[in-house]
């Protein structure tokens, strides 16, 4: 696995998961905009999934927790 850390939205880079917050770790850019990505922390259930990978859309990732946070909340305010 890719262990060296590097700035967002590079691979390697720490990002979270909007709008629960949760942690993730960039593995690589795919050719259709999606990343694919490691599911990082004890707060992920990894017992209905034989992989701690998954592809998500890129709008759906944040450089910060809060700032995932904080839209799934001014999503809900409106």
């Amino acid at each position: 696995m890719l262990e060296s850390k590097s700035e967002f939205p590079f691979p390697g880079s720490t990002a979270f998961l909007r709008p629960e917050g949760r942690e993730l770790r960039i593995i690589q850019h795919q050719c259709d905009g999606r990343l694919l990505v490691q599911r990082v922390g004890p707060e992920w259930d990894r017992s209905q999934r034989a992989t701690g990978t998954m592809t998500v859309e890129r709008a759906d990732v944040a450089a910060t927790r809060d700032e995932a946070i904080i839209i799934a909340k001014r999503r809900r305010a409106a």
